[in-house]
């Protein structure tokens, strides 16, 4: 029962993670991307994304951190 819980956290954790990462990092870069073409908009592109990037992957090796912990 436990380890169906706790794979059902996991999975919902993934999805706002998910979620997170396009609205932080993907949609406002595509956005920037469309209406800056003509400028550093590859500039503009890194910046958005590669943060978001280091943030969705630290997020991710926290939680699994925290699950290997419990155990």
């Amino acid at each position: 029962m436990q380890n169906k819980d706790e794979n059902k956290s996991i999975r919902k954790f993934i999805v706002i993670n998910n979620l997170l990462f396009v609205f932080t990092a993907v949609f406002p870069a595509a956005i920037f991307y469309y209406f800056l073409s003509d400028y550093k908009s590859d500039f503009i592109l890194y910046v958005f994304v590669i943060p978001g990037f280091i943030y969705i992957t630290s997020l991710i090796l926290w939680n699994i951190y925290k699950i290997l912990k419990k155990r």
